[in-house]
């Protein structure tokens, strides 16, 4: 499965704000495993990448106007503070297909089961 392997310095930062954003929550202990996802849009630093070729596809079907989303997006069951320090195992990027009929996993989403 192929994934990007690096990320724009504009993209690294939203990860870091949202990654200081969980670090805030979670030494507050306001919230942890079950607290919910977290998930940030980033389509407009995605608009003329391609998806990398043989990337995993999970077909799922999802509302029509989130179709070409790319989004940032904390996996079920990950805890906040794994997304401090490794977001890569924690959350993914994901890209919506045209037809809203599934996603590709571009980055992250290394956590075992994800």
């Amino acid at each position: 499965m192929e994934k990007v392997k690096t990320l724009d310095d504009q993209v690294k930062s939203k990860i870091s704000e949202v990654s200081s954003i969980a670090e805030y929550l979670w030494n507050r202990e306001w919230a942890e495993r079950n607290a919910g996802n977290i998930s940030v849009d980033l389509s407009e630093f995605f608009q003329n990448s391609a998806i990398p070729q043989n990337s995993l596809f999970v077909p799922c079907p999802l509302p029509q106007n989130a179709s070409n989303l790319t989004l940032f997006i904390t996996g079920t069951g990950c805890y906040l503070r794994t997304l401090i320090k490794n977001p890569e195992q924690a959350a993914c990027i994901m890209r919506i297909n045209a037809e809203a009929s599934g996603y590709h996993i571009t980055w992250g989403g290394e956590s075992p089961g994800f």
